[in-house]
């Protein structure tokens, strides 16, 4: 996504069943004019537009709003994944 140019990132998995990911959309707006400028609009953003649930670092002891997020792949296919990332990126390019 982010060489799409797309607001992302992440960190290689270090063997845990966890994505860290980056999604930073900040000062955008949702199709509902909703403004992205907390991790918290945007996990809601991402559960809601691309069926995606996340955890932002904040529920570890993070204070910092800066986009990044865990999400779990323990029980999910390969083919799950990159449909799931496929939501994510769709809801991002959507994004006004």
């Amino acid at each position: 996504m982010r060489s799409e140019g797309l607001p992302t990132d992440s960190l290689e998995p270090q063997g845990a069943l966890y994505l860290s990911a980056r999604i930073a959309p900040f000062g955008r707006r949702t199709l509902a004019g909703a403004l992205l400028d907390t991790n918290e609009a945007i996990r809601r953003f991402v559960l809601e537009a691309a069926a995606v649930a996340a955890v932002p670092f904040q529920a570890f002891g993070s204070e910092q709003e800066d986009g990044w997020f865990r999400l779990s792949a323990g029980t999910v296919s390969e083919q799950e994944i990159d449909a799931a990332l496929a939501r994510i990126a769709a809801a991002l390019r959507a994004l006004r």
